[in-house]
């Protein structure tokens, strides 16, 4: 009776430590898409930096996050004036931040006024607390700038700062 005990403790043991270490190695480490290069920089040219960081709304579905992701993903590499991407996702806080390089100003407009960006951008507007996009140059020999760098800019004034605005439930009903 005590072997059946011992292994029993054993099992139970072996399995917290499993669960342990599968949600502070997967569920709580970032989830990274690591930089993809679409065009290759000039060096000594400079270029318009653009980092987002989404704080998701509490107990909201990541999977369907991740399907927007995904489908925006595939129209930035077909999107001319794009020197790279990357995005960065911590689902157990509920965070999520994009990366991405432009030649200029007006190939970022012309990606963000896209069907596919407008419409991934009002389906998630319900998971998504507020935007917070930052702006910077950057130049070509500095491309892709790290994570760290990048983060970094959200200390930086906003240069624009969106916030969702709360629904109307007054007629539901």
């Amino acid at each position: 009776m005590d072997s059946v005990v011992i292994v029993i403790v054993l099992f139970a043991a072996v399995t917290a430590l499993i669960g342990y270490n599968v949600y502070h190695l997967i569920v709580k480490r970032p989830l990274e898409r690591e930089w993809t290069q679409v065009l290759a920089p000039d060096p000594d040219a400079s270029y318009r930096a653009i980092l987002t960081y989404y704080p998701l709304k509490a107990g909201q579905r990541t999977s369907r996050v991740l399907s927007y992701v995904r489908l925006v993903q595939r129209r930035l590499d077909r999107t001319e004036g794009l020197i790279g991407y990357a995005f960065r996702a911590n689902f157990y806080r509920q965070q999520l931040w994009t990366l991405s390089i432009w030649t200029d100003q007006a190939s970022l407009r012309e990606f963000m006024d896209d069907v596919i960006h407008q419409q991934a951008s009002e389906d998630l507007s319900s998971y998504i607390e507020r935007a917070e996009i930052r702006q910077w140059e950057v130049l070509g020999r500095d491309v892709p700038p790290s994570w760290e760098d990048a983060l970094a800019h959200l200390e930086d004034p906003p240069a624009e700062t969106i916030t969702q605005p709360e629904r109307d439930t007054s007629n539901v009903g």
